[in-house]
């Protein structure tokens, strides 16, 4: 059982449905490393999650060598990337986003 996708799935649709879309970053064959979602939002927000199962499931929850030199090498890039637990954790990265959105929209004049 993949205890990653019991919390990944609930996360995409709740980001669905806050108006988000999501591109799953299966890189294929060679692609070890590569995080599991990339979330598009309004005005050009985005965000990287990696998926992993709830705290407490050693083998499944580690983020591999090659995962966490991703990581670094996005988030110098500027990117925002998070490893998320839980549907709540996602939650909160969600709500942060779509904040700075907001914000941006009102700075533009959008409603």
């Amino acid at each position: 059982m993949n205890e990653s996708k019991d919390v990944e799935q609930p996360c995409v649709d709740m980001a669905n449905k806050a108006g988000w879309h999501n591109r799953k970053l299966d890189i294929g064959p060679g692609g070890k490393g590569w995080l599991d979602q990339l979330f598009l939002g309004p005005n050009g927000g985005h965000f990287i999650v990696e998926f992993k199962s709830p705290k407490g499931k050693k083998s499944e929850g580690r983020v591999s060598d090659k995962q966490h030199k991703r990581i670094g090498d996005l988030r110098r890039l500027g990117h925002d990337v998070y490893i998320c637990d839980s549907v709540d954790r996602f939650e909160s990265i969600l709500m942060h986003h779509d904040n700075i959105a907001r914000l941006k929209r009102r700075r533009l004049g959008v409603t």
